[in-house]
């Protein structure tokens, strides 16, 4: 899953076998209109294959502020790459209004986030998708290791703190075909910064809700090319109440939130280009689910190391990780008759959960028509062993549950890329997935143990984009693909019981497949870079939860109900409006609905959950160097529902931040920050009673950027 780090030349493509050429016909005919694009463009391709291929650029040409790796899984420039994507700096995030990297991310067009920030929402409903998908359809990497819970499939936004972030890139549209699981939606893949020179750092701030956060950071070179680096992030806040005014009762509280997260890290560069690296971090956050007696507690430790390296004129990168995370809920429910003036403690769950596997990649590039070949291979094991001890209102034990359960994936990629003209490159990429149910079981004190059934399936998945050039700065590009997704252990084996809700498991499920594609152009002038696209995407299988009763208690499961179907418009744009202004806009049309559903058919035609419609987006920022700076951002998004039937809605709303700073010193500076500058009042969330998305709030604080020793003083300027 590692990322191959080296400068790339453009890609090609070689034959196709039968089998695959059949399958890419199917998912061509169902994807419809980016398909019908690219096969129009065939026979142009053919045509303009006849021309002499340009001579592939030198290494030292790909430019190091425009380089983008998810995109192909490979380095390459992102002015030319034939897919969607686009790129968060560290000075965008630095400067963003933001105390999370998930609300750093909220102006990323085709992003589909939580209304509510990740460290004051339940964990579990982190869910990130792309272009209308909803729920857990992104795969989200750090430093190429999965963000995404191998149990639960939400992400862990915590391991990744805003002061070690180098860059975010987000890419567009499937991703299946070179990294599997999760990525039918997309990928958004988180860069460490580099640990270049002896450094200290640190932003201290305090501000509204009696928050206070710490990121601090010392980095020192210990010779012989070996760096080290040693991370801290502290958050402790008493949190905002949730709960609208006219619902709320004595057992509502604020969300309060604890959180610490702890990473060490090492890092090695060879004379010859190769890099090394490993690294350990730690997290702890506990966290009110806005009533006295309701909380969550995660813990987790995982541990990482990988390197890419030159092998006989290619190159070899790999990586493998090991991650072990409980997640612990107290859950209550509501005194019958009391309304939200009492609760008791319902039951106490224990959900430990494993995850460790490993990636290796070998790339190389070639001279001629074919430009790169790469294939590569990766694994990885998910365990679940949960346990439940439930109560009655008068603290009697009711009863105990336990459940387990493991995952196994395994899946093999091949890419390639030719470039049959000057302007003209195609670009392909296919993998095997096979994946394996194994080890279910469920036992109670009331029924005694059940034991599942194993289940495995195989998947391929290709992808097929195209990207020509039709004059300096201008070029249009298309993609047909294919992905899936597996269901979450949680799914599989795992039930909860909330307030209001009962959720079964269904070791049953079976995953979801999407078919789909794009088109898109972009545009590239001076002091402007915009893109146009077109996307159309189709789930069959598609996972939701079927309501089995709804009385004493809303009782639902995860089912494979139907189908769905995203489609829309992408706009976006960045413009440089003087030496010290900037200013970035995008809007996305989304039209997302349940197309086919048999087992409750009233529901076709209805949004997917977790996606607005419309969403717009505005930035603007005034940086004139080396004095103060200036940032506004502005989101705008219509009503998106919580769940399959559209009765519970979260509403439209519009939400602008402001962020300044000042130097007070030459290492040193002050900045504040300020969210909902308006504040005004949505409803964030309405599975478990609607709650309020975060209010207006106010931070200032210091920051310092200060080199250990003179010497390195160069060597510790931003890159």
């Amino acid at each position: 899953m590692l990322a191959s780090l080296h400068t790339m030349r453009p890609f090609s493509l070689p034959a196709l076998p039968g089998s695959l050429v059949m399958r890419w016909r199917s998912s061509l005919r169902r994807a419809r209109f980016p398909a019908l694009a690219l096969l129009a463009a065939l026979p142009a391709c053919r045509a303009l294959a006849q021309e002499a291929p340009p001579a592939p650029p030198e290494p030292g040409l790909v430019r190091a502020d425009s380089v983008v790796v998810t995109a192909t899984r490979s380095e390459r420039s992102a002015e030319d790459v034939p897919v969607s994507v686009t790129v968060v700096p560290r000075e965008t995030i630095e400067n963003a209004p933001s105390r999370t990297l998930d609300d750093a991310l909220r102006n990323v067009v085709g992003l589909n986030l939580p209304l509510g920030s990740s460290n004051t929402i339940q964990p579990t409903t982190n869910h990130v998708s792309m272009r209308g998908l909803g729920g857990d359809r992104a795969l989200v990497l750090l430093d190429g290791v999965p963000l995404n819970d191998a149990v639960n499939g939400y992400v862990q936004w915590n391991k990744a703190p805003l002061g070690t972030v180098e860059r975010v890139e987000v890419v567009r549209g499937s991703a299946a075909s070179l990294f599997g699981n999760y990525a039918m939606g997309g990928t958004v893949s988180i860069f460490s910064r580099p640990l270049d020179g002896s450094r200290v750092e640190a932003d201290a701030s305090y501000g509204t809700f009696d928050t206070k956060r710490l990121n601090a950071s010392v980095t020192e070179s210990l010779g012989g090319g070996w760096n080290a680096g040693v991370f801290l992030d502290m958050e402790d806040t008493d949190g905002y109440t949730r709960a609208i005014p006219e619902e709320r009762g004595t057992i509502d509280v604020p969300s309060w939130s604890r959180s610490v997260n702890l990473q060490v890290k090492a890092e090695a560069k060879g004379s010859s280009g190769s890099r090394f690296f490993v690294k350990g971090n730690l997290l702890d956050h506990d966290l009110s689910q806005g009533t006295r007696l309701a909380k969550t507690h995660r813990r987790m430790y995982d541990v990482s190391a990988g390197g890419r390296f030159g092998l006989g004129g290619a190159e070899v990168s790999a990586t493998a990780f090991y991650q072990d995370a409980t997640y612990d809920v107290d859950n209550t429910q509501l005194v019958p008759g009391s309304g939200r003036d009492a609760e008791y403690l319902a039951n106490l769950a224990e959900n430990p959960g494993q995850d460790a596997g490993g990636s290796l990649q070998w790339s190389r590039g070639v001279n001629g028509i074919l430009t790169f070949l790469a294939f590569g291979l990766d694994a990885h094991r998910a365990s679940s062993n949960d346990s439940v001890v439930s109560f009655d209102r008068f603290g009697n034990q009711t009863g105990t549950r336990t459940n387990e359960g493991h995952q196994t994936f395994a899946g093999l990629f091949g890419e390639a890329s030719f470039l049959p003209a000057s302007r003209l490159e195609v670009l392909a990429s296919a993998r095997l997935d096979s994946w394996r149910n194994s080890g279910g079981r469920e036992e109670t004190s009331t029924t005694g143990p059940t034991t599942y059934e194993d289940r495995s399936t195989t998947r391929l998945n290709p992808r097929l984009s195209i990207r020509y050039e039709l004059q300096d700065g201008f070029a249009f590009r298309g993609s047909v693909y294919r992905g899936f997704r597996a269901p979450t252990l949680k799914e599989l084996y795992r039930g909860a019981v909330t307030k209001t809700t009962i959720v079964l498991s269904n070791p049953a499920l079976g995953p979801e497949t999407l078919v789909g594609g794009d088109v898109g152009a972009d545009f590239t002038a001076k002091g402007f870079r915009g893109e146009l696209n077109l996307f159309l995407n189709e789930i069959d299988g598609l996972i939701a939860r079927e309501t089995l009763a709804l009385k004493p208690a809303l009782v639902v499961q995860p089912r494979n109900l139907g189908a769905g179907r995203s489609r829309g418009v992408e706009v976006m744009g960045t413009f440089a409006l003087g030496r010290a202004v900037s200013a970035d806009a995008g809007y996305a049309f989304t039209d997302s609905v349940i197309t086919d559903n048999p087992a409750n058919p009233g529901l076709v035609g209805n949004q997917i959950p977790d996606v607005s419609r419309h969403a717009g987006s505005l930035g603007l920022t005034w940086a004139p160097g080396q004095g103060p700076s200036v940032a506004f951002r502005g989101r705008a998004l219509s009503r998106r529902y919580a769940d399959d039937s559209n009765l519970l809605a979260m509403d439209p709303h519009v939400v602008l931040d402001l962020f300044g700073s000042y130097p007070i010193a030459k290492a040193l500076e002050a900045f504040a920050s300020v969210e909902n500058l308006l504040d005004r009042e949505y409803v964030s969330d309405a599975n478990v009673g609607r709650r309020l998305g975060p209010p207006r709030a106010v931070f200032v604080g210091l920051r310092l950027r200060q080199p250990l020793h003179p010497a390195s003083s160069a060597r510790s300027q931003v890159p």
